[in-house]
Formats: C-alpha cells, structure tokens, sequence
C-alpha cells in the first residue's frame, strides 16, 4: 500500500513539471516606434481613439491621459487565453497539463512625440474567471508573471503599436 501511494505521489508530482519563478519586477518593456508626418498631437490623440476603441474592459480603460504630457495609459485584458497556470507554473504553450487557461491582464502606456511615439507595459497579470464544473467549482485568479511569461507576453502587447501607426494612417485617409 506503501509502495502504491508513493507511485500516485510520484506520478502527480511529474505532471507539475517546470520551474515556478518570482514574479517580475524588473524595468518595463519599451518600444519606439516612427510615425511619419505627424505631430505630437495627432500621435497622442490617436493613440487615445485607438485604446478606447479596442481596449474591452469592465473598467475604465484609460486610466491616465495628459495633454501637457503627451501622454496616455489604458488597462486591457486579452480576449484569448494566453499562458496556462498549472501547479503554480506559468506556461505559455498549451498541451495536455493545462490546468487553468487564463487572459492576459496588462497595462500600456503611450508617449507622443513628433514623429514618433515610445510604447511601454508597466505591468502583466494572468487572469482566471471562477468557473464551475461537475466535479466542483474553481476560483478565479489574478496573478502577476514570472519573468519568462513577462518578455513572451509584452512582445504580444509591443503589436499595439503597429496597430496604433495603422490607426493613424488611415484616419488620415478618410475623407469623412
């Protein structure tokens, strides 16, 4: 009998592989990006409509704006699952060990100069919605990430600014 609870010990301890981490807390991820023939204005004012169009929160999304500064911070949360949260590992590929898919949680700030604007996430946190299943139900989570899931997922976040400089562009082209 012995024998047969250290071979269950064992087999569930192998389904926990990986290494849990502490969360990161290191400098923010950054990007500059050119944005060509506009100003710090018009950078800052569609870096403005482009965030409360597409960031879907049941908060507020902008959580900052200055016009003296130039500057404008909104709060998102991915609409797809990102990472999975098994045994306290944070993974970002999914496979069979998926214990918990979880969203994405972030914060990105944006800063206007002419001609180009400069990106930056301040923080990431995986998110989990309580759920409920046959077996019982499950609380939902937020926690922070650990230092390998904050450089996958803020590269994930860095796409904005492409999105952004689009958004620009094409508001520029509409004759409206």
């Amino acid at each position: 009998m012995k024998r047969l609870f250290v071979s269950v010990a064992l087999m569930l301890s192998a389904c926990a592989t990986g290494t849990v981490h502490p969360p990161y807390s290191g400098p923010a991820a950054m990007k500059v990006v050119e944005v060509a023939d506009k100003t710090q204005a018009e950078i800052y004012e569609g870096a403005r409509q482009w965030i409360a169009e597409n960031f879907k929160s049941s908060n507020a999304v902008i959580e900052y704006e200055s016009r003296d500064t130039f500057t404008v911070i909104g709060n998102a949360r991915s609409a797809d699952m990102v990472a999975c949260v098994s045994w306290g590992v944070i993974k970002t590929t999914f496979d069979a060990t998926c214990m918990h898919p979880a969203s994405m949680l972030y914060t990105m700030k944006v800063e206007a100069k002419d001609g180009r604007m400069r990106i930056s996430v301040p923080n990431i946190a995986l998110s989990r919605a309580a759920y409920s299943n046959s077996a019982g139900g499950g609380k939902g989570f937020d926690m922070a990430v650990d230092a390998p899931a904050y450089a996958l997922l803020s590269e994930r976040v860095m796409l904005h600014a492409d999105e952004i400089v689009n958004y620009l562009n094409s508001a520029a082209s509409s004759d409206f």
